[in-house]
């Protein structure tokens, strides 16, 4: 995602607005995760 132009405050920022939706949120937090590798 950073790759994208998106900073991790924004990332985070997403996330928070995702978390209601389970999926999502856990689709976007492995990949976060496999940039931090």
């Amino acid at each position: 995602l950073t790759q994208l132009g998106f900073t991790k405050t924004e990332i985070i920022s997403v996330l928070s607005q995702v978390d209601s939706d389970k999926d999502l949120s856990i689709q976007i937090k492995q990949a976060l995760n496999l940039l931090r590798q």
